[in-house]
Parts: C-alpha cells; structure tokens; sequence
C-alpha cells in the first residue's frame, strides 16, 4: 500500500493580481449569534424558517456557518431587528481575523490534490 500524502493547492477565482499587496478585509455578520439571540427570545430556528418560508435544514446550516443568500439574509435581520432590538450591535457585520482576509477577486478556493509518495 502506497503512502499518500494530501497537499492544498489554492486556485483564485480571480487569476487578476490584487492591486495592492494589503489584503482586504471581508466583514461578516455572525450568523450563529443572531440565530441564538432569536432562541433567547423564544424564536426557534423552526419559527424562523417558517416566517421567511425556508426549510429548517438551511437554518440549521446557517447556524453551522454556511451564507445565507443576500434576500434572506436582510430578512433574517429585520426580524432580529424586531425580535432583540436590544441586540442591535450583534447585527453589525465584523472583520474577521488576519487569517480570514481576502485579497482582491474574493476569497481563495482550496483544492486537494493527491501527490504520490
């Protein structure tokens, strides 16, 4: 039996080179934060697909850290923002650490590829 090693080769979408060497910084909402201020205010992810006609499986998978689409994602606001208006800071996108940043073209895409040993 062949010893196999697995090594990430990472494909840009964008084959452009970024325009400058400073990465640029992709500010995201934290999902999961909101989802569990809705539980705390007694809005479970089951109420939350309905009123915005989803499954709860993509709830779920918000949760889990996967993006919503943009037309459900400002729906998913507008109701915390009706549900935890107390929360209002937690619906304010975040920068991510240094790690997560992207440069010009969107993040990078990692593809392993088998190399023999």
């Amino acid at each position: 039996m062949q010893n196999r090693h697995v090594q990430p080769v990472i494909h840009r979408r964008d084959s452009r080179p970024p325009t400058s060497g400073e990465p640029i910084p992709c500010l995201k909402r934290d999902w999961f934060r909101l989802l569990a201020d809705l539980l705390r205010a007694k809005v479970n992810n089951a109420e939350v697909a309905r009123r915005l006609g989803l499954s709860h499986n993509t709830v779920r998978n918000w949760k889990y850290g996967i993006e919503p689409l943009h037309s459900k994602g400002e729906a998913l606001l507008q109701l915390h923002a009706e549900h935890c208006p107390e929360q209002a800071a937690h619906r304010q996108p975040v920068a991510p650490d240094a790690a997560q940043t992207a440069t010009r073209g969107g993040p990078a895409r990692v593809r392993r590829v088998r190399r023999k040993a």
